[in-house]
This record gives structure tokens, sequence and C-alpha cells, in this order.
């Protein structure tokens, strides 16, 4: 069983043991990059057995651990208890208590080793050797040091130990003599450095501020800000609590992100970092309970909005970000840029979440803020995402490397017809066509609200023509269902999906469609909990528009 933990841009997967085992996608990891692939502890060359190991929250974790038979000692002999907390890196305490009646003696011994690997190859299970570590010790001052350095990047692990140490190459090892009762302590902390930093000898595991200002007083400060919620529905109390701290758990705030506000990662492990579409619609969920993170997310957001066309990124001027990784490698391969921009529904949800800020705020100021970034967002609606003036907004790959498909369903074999044929691209998605409808409209509060009525009323005079249109063009009136998205030949791809309940959010569906499509979402074919069509349902009708 693997357990996570993270804090910032760190985090760490471990197992039960507290180990890191080399070969699999276990590791200490920062801004995108692993710092330590290895990390194992050893008992007279035997490993520990697990008790438990559990989370403690969501920065800090538990390890509970005993001793097997070993030849000189009998088995559940002393307790090993590894606490650690990570942030800026990770810190880790080991406390080991025997219970013998006599004094027992045995050597402890932890290895380690990184790889440096990019998150992306660790995800592929393809580590290049090119960032291969430098290693060295620095006994005086009980270090361990793995370096890489190239024009371009610089990583370093430095593992403070803060007892004396036996070094062995990449192997350190403690020889302990316990009387009964007795406990024996250390600590062990890892900095995660991404350039090249002098640590005096002052600084040790014991005094180390490993995790910053990344504190737990900070932490329930931040959640503070949440409404209140009273009621003596235990279930209910418990979620909203719950998920206030998921939310805490996912904030990015690292020294790579802007300090203009706070982020939510898309997840973890392999995105934990900025996307465009995850963190507008995490924003907008949460407006009603902690609207500055929707300050946060817009300003960063508009901080790397797309200013020139570049296809090996796929940015354009005035598009929204798909995704940011420090490390250089992103869905469209290894590049010199740390953004990618392959997505179609980011610039829209960017203008969307403006509005739905300004409903809540009336923050006059901050529209006018971010002005310029509105008006670019909707000239990149109207020129970029809808090259061929149909109205639609379609995405088409423009590199060999990037997402095949760029909508939130981004796998490459997401969007097919209901016979199984994949649909060609430029695709118009059923959603992206509600996001522009609810965007446009959302824009032209935004302007009228700035005193710019002639544009907001050309808005939605666009908007209402797009529902037109779209009601005309997706509707599938067998299927009681829109099509999930036109094909290059403006074809309607056929297959009825959840793409589609989307649709009911953004107003776009005519009022005379709005019933039949939610009884259809709701319908056991597609309402089954799993999102697949159960096996009674074999009439042609719904085996032919199940979803895919």
């Amino acid at each position: 069983m693997d357990i996570t933990i993270n804090e910032g841009e760190s985090f760490i997967i471990s197992n039960e043991n507290g180990d890191i085992v080399p070969g699999k996608e276990d590791g200490l990891y920062d801004q995108n990059t692993r710092f330590l692939s290895r990390y194992e502890m050893f008992i007279n060359n035997v490993k520990p057995m697990a008790l438990t190991g559990r989370q403690v929250n969501y920065y800090s974790s538990v390890h509970y651990l005993t001793n097997p038979e070993i030849d000189n000692m009998p088995p559940n002999l002393i307790s090993i208890a590894r606490k650690r907390f990570v942030g800026n890196g990770l810190h880790e305490d080991l406390d080991i208590t025997s219970y013998s009646l006599d004094p027992v003696y045995f050597q402890l011994r932890l290895e380690f080793d990184t790889d440096f690997a990019d998150i992306f190859e660790v995800k592929a299970g393809k580590i290049s050797e090119e960032k291969l570590p430098r290693f060295s010790v620095d006994e005086k001052n009980s270090n361990m040091v793995f370096k890489y350095q190239s024009k371009d990047s610089y990583r370093e692990t430095r593992v403070l130990f803060g007892a004396p140490v036996a070094f062995d190459g990449k192997t350190v090892t403690f020889d302990i003599k316990l009387e009964p009762r007795q406990r024996w302590h250390t600590c062990i902390s890892f900095l995660t450095l991404v350039t090249p930093e002098i640590i005096r000898p002052k600084y040790s595991c014991e005094s180390f501020d490993i995790a910053g200002g990344h504190k737990p007083e900070y932490r329930e400060d931040w959640i503070r800000k949440a409404p209140k919620l009273f009621t003596d529905y235990d279930t209910l109390q418990h979620a909203y609590e719950q998920s206030l701290f998921d939310l805490a758990a996912l904030r990015l705030e690292g020294p790579r992100v802007s300090k203009i506000g706070i982020i939510p990662a898309a997840g973890i492990p392999w995105y934990y970092t900025c996307f465009g579409r995850d963190s507008l619609i995490t924003a907008y969920r949460a407006m009603p309970y902690l609207p500055d993170m929707a300050y946060g997310v817009l300003r960063n957001l508009a901080k790397y909005q797309g200013t020139e066309a570049n296809p090996i990124i796929e940015e354009e001027p005035g598009k929204i970000l798909h995704e940011i990784r420090w490390g250089g490698v992103t869905p469209a391969g290894k590049t010199p840029y740390r953004v990618y921009y392959g997505t179609v529904d980011a610039t829209p949800l960017f203008i969307i979440v403006m509005s739905e800020l300004y409903k809540w705020t009336a923050d006059k100021s901050f529209i006018e803020e971010l002005r310029d970034n509105l008006l670019r967002a909707l000239e990149w609606i109207d020129t970029y995402g809808d090259r061929d003036k149909d109205g639609y907004i379609e995405y088409q790959r423009m590199g060999g490397k990037g997402l095949e498909n760029q909508g939130w369903k981004d796998s490459w074999d997401s969007v097919r017809f209901a016979d199984g044929r994949f649909a060609e691209s430029p695709i118009a998605l059923c959603e992206v066509q509600g996001y522009v409808y609810m965007a446009k409209l959302g824009a032209a509060d935004l302007l009228a609200a700035l005193g710019e009525n002639k544009k907001a009323s050309d808005l939605r005079e666009q908007a209402a023509a797009l529902k037109r249109d779209f009601n005309r063009d997706f509707w599938i009136e067998e299927a009681g269902c829109f099509a999930e998205a036109l094909d290059k030949d403006k074809s309607q791809v056929d297959s009825v999906t959840s793409n589609a309940g989307q649709l009911l959010w953004t107003g776009i569906v005519a009022a005379d469609k709005a019933e039949i499509l939610k009884d259809r979402m709701l319908s056991p074919d597609m309402f089954s909990g799993w999102g697949g069509p159960h096996d009674e349902f074999t009439d042609g009708r719904l085996q032919r528009y199940k979803l895919s």
C-alpha cells in the first residue's frame, strides 16, 4: 500500500514501511522532479516488519515497524517509529524503543539514491541517464549530497543526519545499543535544491527549518476563512470539513509558483502542478467558500496567457494554458518551454470564473485589472478558436507530440462515433460550445459593469445565435441527447456521453430539450455509478447510444 503526503510543491510516495523502493514510481518529488528514488531501512541486513503506516494529515505520516526474527533477536523486540512531514523537502524523526529485558545490540542501515527524473519520465517508465548525479559525502557535517548541473538545470538532494553516522558510499549505518526500555532518537532532513546554495555548517538536521513558512497554523488560518457549517448531521459536517482540508492539501505556493495568489493543483502525483481547466473549475466550485482561490487562479493564468503563435507548445495570442511543468517536459515533449497550451476549454472557463467572481464579490477593481486579459481571451475564441468561422470553437493538434484530444477527456481515444470509429479533427466538443455561450454572457455582464455597453450588447447577440445554432446542429432526436462533438466534416459524433450533461449548467440547452437531456443523463444505462451501461440494456437503440 502506497502512502502519499504533500505540501507546497513537495510530495513523497512511499510504501507502508516508509521505504522508497527503487524500480517503482515511489520517491520524494519537488517541482516535478524526483529528488529521491531510494530510501530503504534495514535492521541487521533484514527489513523491518510494518505494523501500520498511514497519513496523519496531508503533509505528514507515521510508520510503525518492528523487527522480524533475526539471528540474535527474537521478533517484536524493538519498535521503530518513523514520523515525517513534507514541505520544501522532507523531514523525518526516527525513534527506536527496546522492550527487551536485556541490552540489545543491532545495526541500523539506511540506503539512498536518486535519479533526478522528470515526473513524465517516471510515469512513462523511461528514465534518462543523462541526469545521473555526482555523489559526495561531507562527513564533518554529517551530510550526503547528490548533485546534477548542466547549462540550464541544477538539481541537488542534500541529506542531513541528526546523529553521527558511518558512511559507506550511498549507505549510512548506526551501531545502536539499547538498555531495557531505552529509546534512541535521530532525525534526517532531505533538502531539494534547484539553485546552488551554500549550506553552512551551523545548519543541522535538528535546526534546519525544512517546511519554511508552511506551518500547521498557517493552513488552519486559510481554512478558517471558509464559512462555518453548523449541523447535527455528522456525515455532512465531516464531508464539508474534509473537503476544505483536501482543498488546502492541493494549494501550490512553492518558490516556482507566482506569489500573486493560491493555485490548486490538479492532483497527486502526476498532476501536482497548475492546470488551466482543473484549476479554473476548482476555483469556480469553491467560490462560495474560498473566493481567494479564484483571485489566485485568475491572476496566475493571466500572467501566462498566450502572446504569440508557437506551434511547438500550441501557444496562441489570448489562449489560456493547459499546464505548467517546471522541469521543461510537457505533453509536447522535452522543450525549452515549461508551459503547454494544448487545451480548448481553459480560455472560455477563464472568462466564466472571472464573471462568477464578480457576481460573488462585486470587485470592480479586479475586473479592471484583468480587462485586457478578458478581451484577449474573447479574441482568441473568435479567431484561433473558430478558424473556419462556423460559430463553433474546435481543436486540432498543431505538432506531433502534443495532446491529440484537447477537451476534459484528453486521452487519445476518447472521441469516437457510436460504432467505434474515431472522430477526425478539427473537433468541436459539445460542452465547449456551452462554455463559450456562458463565457460570452458573463463577459457581457463584466463589460457592462465597466460601461462598455456596445461590446456587451454584441456579445449577448453572439451568445443567442450560438444557442440557436447549437441546439439545431448538435441535437440527436433519436438519442434524446446532444452529440459528443462535430468532426472535421461537421458530422455529428453520435456517441451518447457524459459530456452532454455539462451543458445543463451552462444554459445553452433550449427549454424544450433540457428535461429530455436530464432524463437521459439519469437513465439507468448512464447513471450506473460507473459511467457505463447495465447489462440488461441491450436493445438496439440503447446499445447504439451507450456511453463510450
